[in-house]
């Protein structure tokens, strides 16, 4: 099964704020960036969860706090 989201996501270019898929976050991780993208012991995160669930909300709330939506887990399914 395979479950595509958009990401309505964006810079905030009146405040120059970057948003979660902002090219200016590209290549840094912070505390918060450790924590989306924590896995369990099959190498899943949080959004591997949520989409395997079919918890659409949880996903699009992962997405926008900037979950990695390319991590692989230990299978190799993104």
């Amino acid at each position: 099964m395979v479950l595509i989201v958009n990401s309505d996501a964006q810079t905030n270019c009146t405040s120059g704020t970057p948003g979660p898929l902002s090219p200016h976050s590209i290549g840094r991780r912070t505390p918060a960036d450790k924590k989306l993208n924590k896995r369990n012991e099959r190498g899943e995160t949080a959004l591997h969860v949520a989409a395997i669930r079919g918890d659409v909300k949880q996903m699009k709330k992962l997405i926008k706090s900037g979950a990695d939506v390319n991590v692989k887990d230990y299978a190799g399914n993104v």
